[in-house]
């Protein structure tokens, strides 16, 4: 499901026992049958092993049972899933979102707010090549910052995937599905002991979508269409002695889309040359459609040793992403007026160690240490059409981050219900970019010249101290009460597709947050209740230019709210799931927002404003939905029902306010019949089946108001065993 703006919804309806990871001290993961209630979910959110709902932080958490009821495949999905989350979109046009902090869309070399790792390596960007979710154990979503455990650029807070461990017998499954617009998917897993002390796995999806969403009006060809997406990876578990663990992983994506970023002017708007936009909905209506293609790959290596009084743990990985889009028309128009390609590329190398405590003692703490070296390359090149039809721009610009810090957290048991934890985490880093720009201008006798417009060199330094304390208590056996505070910072740096723009600063974020976790009836009834107050400054605000996007600091802002999951055991056969999430947000003084304003003959004229109690961009007042699983058994099979109903109240996209989301609701389902044996099975499915519009990028530049949406209405159906 497509959605842009913060969706609330929960999966500890579709619970099942979850294994503790072995990358931590091993936790009893307890069980429950439908006669029992609803069973626990074990998460590794404070890097320990822990029951979901005696962790002190609002967190959201989905089994590979609840990922394979709801069909979720890649990280946008989760949109309608997790409370407080909005996904990356279709071709990561914008970074995830939780609580309405976030970036409105992808600035080349910036980070993201809300921090994304796979197996505790972290991402370097939101590349649409990394963000197929298959064969997992489970996807965990920490709200609020975690700038203690987890470090830089969590400020809005964490999205870690757990992959699947290969165990000791030999698995396999797989599925092939066809859908609407020519889509064909498929997926496999197969993994099991290949020697004594060696287990491994291999883990394979891929899809093709053959015919677009839509067509551009001018030619006739296909957009937003996806003609291959591909993820591979593999995990190798070797046990050399008793007490030494030894993990081995790598990874590789590919990523290819037709027409998957081209805009179209808002229907009815008018742009500065004149033309006024009759496309509408999916289609587009440009002179140049775009072309996409991403690659990343990675590999890691995790030691885990016991030395008795705790566990040590090494973590190296080394990870490469190149993105190329090319041919993007940012004004929007059937005008030849300027088209931009972007090569991205990024390489980076992390190294971490943990020393973590074991469980049991009265104290239960961790240290560690971490260090980062990236490289970021950005070239793009501007062609000029008819603002400058002889002009070629080139700009190049590398940029180069190391980052190093040192953490530590504690949590003591003051009486045997009540525990206190403080964290303190101390990050320095230094950035430098380096960048030229050529552009090549027709003479007047004729042929050309290439003349350097600017040749920068520029570094920033920052050392930041984030922290978190926490208090928790047992009101009873199933009930947890929680306060904290923690402070995050996501990390300033430098516009590297307009190099000439100064650096932007680090922005930080304060959350205060009080909440309940309880079990009721007999654990058939989970309620989970969270409010929240964030302190946010320095804000890293995406503008745009005719050409390109830039990032600026803006001023504080208040975000606050709360989150209410209700899970419930109906019936053995039937489990709900209903949550909400209700948020305010407003920027304070902020007198040099840029304000956009329609121009009579078309086009639009920027200018600067006080934004002083406008709310922030992709923070909803209200979200929520309704989820539920039934299982009907039979002497032939098992059939089951799943179904989810979603509700946006709307959303602004700018700081101006002036464009908005109108408010939706989305519909998806799926029926699935499992033949006896419980080996093969047939699903029919459909997301976002009442066809809403949702948008996943609306800006203004002077030109023109472009707009991209989410995924239309899909359908389809698979089949698919388990061995």
């Amino acid at each position: 499901m497509a959605l842009i703006a913060t969706m609330s919804s929960t999966t500890a309806v579709y619970a099942a026992p979850t294994p503790a990871d072995p990358a931590y001290p091993d936790a009893p993961a307890s069980s429950a049958s439908p006669e029992q209630g609803l069973g626990d979910i074990i998460v590794t959110a404070q890097r320990r092993s822990e029951n979901l709902q005696k962790v002190p932080i609002a967190i959201s958490a989905m089994t590979s049972e609840a990922l394979a009821n709801t069909g979720v495949t890649q990280l946008n999905d989760l949109t309608a899933m997790i409370s407080g989350f909005a996904g990356p979109g279709d071709n990561s046009n914008r970074p995830p979102h939780l609580r309405g902090v976030g970036s409105q869309t992808n600035v080349d070399g910036n980070d993201s707010a809300v921090a994304y790792s796979i197996d505790g390596v972290f991402l370097p960007t939101f590349n649409p090549a990394v963000l197929a979710i298959n064969y997992v154990d489970r996807v965990e979503v920490l709200k609020g910052p975690q700038g203690t455990l987890f470090g830089r650029n969590s400020t809005g807070g964490l999205i870690s995937v757990i992959t699947r461990s290969p165990t000791d017998r030999f698995e396999a499954e797989g599925e092939a599905g066809y859908g609407n617009y020519d889509t064909v998917e498929g997926s496999f897993y197969a993994g099991g002991p290949l020697a004594d002390g060696i287990k491994a796995n291999l883990a394979l999806q891929a899809s093709r979508q053959g015919d677009g969403w839509g067509r551009n009006l001018p030619d006739g060809r296909d957009v937003h269409r996806k003609p291959l997406v591909f993820s591979a990876r593999s995990k190798w578990l070797l046990e050399p002695t008793d007490g030494t663990k030894i993990t081995l992983t790598g990874d590789y994506e590919q990523y290819k889309s037709v027409g998957g970023l081209t805009p179209h002017q808002v229907t009815g708007t008018v742009s500065a040359f004149g033309t006024r936009e009759t496309a509408k909905d999916w289609d587009s209506n440009v002179d140049t459609i775009d072309r996409q293609k991403s690659e990343s790959g990675g590999v890691s290596a995790k030691i885990e040793q016991d030395l008795g009084f705790a566990t040590l743990v090494s973590l190296t990985a080394y990870r490469k992403t190149h993105a190329l889009p090319k041919d993007l028309d940012y004004d929007a128009t059937p005008i030849y007026a300027v088209n931009v390609t972007n090569d991205l590329r990024n390489r980076q190398f992390t190294q971490e160690l943990q020393l973590i405590g074991n469980p049991g003692s009265r104290l239960q703490w961790q240290l560690g240490a971490y260090f980062l070296s990236s490289r970021d390359q950005v070239d793009t090149y501007l062609e000029g059409g008819l603002l400058a039809p002889a002009l070629l721009d080139v700009a190049h610009a590398r940029q180069r981050t190391r980052s190093l810090s040192a953490y530590g957290q504690g949590t003591y048991k003051l009486t045997d219900d009540t525990r206190l934890t403080l964290g303190l985490r101390y990050t320095k880093e230094r950035r430098k970019m380096n960048g030229i720009e050529i552009a090549t201008l027709p003479l007047a006798g004729g042929g050309t010249e290439d003349v350097e417009v600017a040749n920068v060199d520029q570094r920033v330094s920052q050392g930041v101290v984030t922290w978190r304390a926490a208090i928790d208590h047992d009101f009873g056996p199933d009930t947890l009460g929680y306060a904290s505070i923690n402070k995050g910072f996501k990390s300033g740096g430098f516009n590297l597709d307009v190099i000439t723009n100064p650096p932007y600063k680090a922005e930080e974020l304060i959350s205060y947050e009080a909440g309940v976790k309880t079990s009721l009836l007999d654990r058939k009834l989970r309620l989970n209740v969270a409010g929240f107050y964030y302190d946010y400054s320095n804000i890293q605000i995406v503008g745009l230019g005719a050409t390109s996007l830039v990032l600026y600091n803006g001023p504080k802002a208040r975000i606050y709210g709360a989150d209410v999951d209700i899970d419930a055991q109906v019936t053995p056969r039937l489990t709900l799931s209903g949550n909400f999430e209700l948020m305010k947000s407003k920027f304070g003084d902020f007198d040099q927002a840029v304000f956009y304003r329609p121009l009579p003959g078309g086009g639009y004229e920027q200018y600067a404003d006080n934004a002083r109690g406008n709310k922030l961009p992709l923070a909803p007042g209200f979200t929520g939905s309704l989820t539920g699983v039934y299982k009907i058994p039979t002497d032939h099979g098992e059939w089951q029902l799943v179904g989810t109903v979603s509700h946006n109240s709307g959303f602004y996209t700018e700081v101006d306010n002036r464009l908005r989301q109108p408010a939706y609701t989305l519909l998806a389902a799926n029926i699935r019949y499992t033949l006896p044996g419980d080996r093969v099975y047939v699903k029919l499915w459909g997301e976002n089946l009442t066809n809403e519009k949702v948008v996943n990028f609306l800006a203004t530049t002077t030109l023109s108001t472009a707009v991209v949406l989410d995924a239309p209405r899909t359908y389809g159906f698979t089949v698919g065993f388990k061995y």
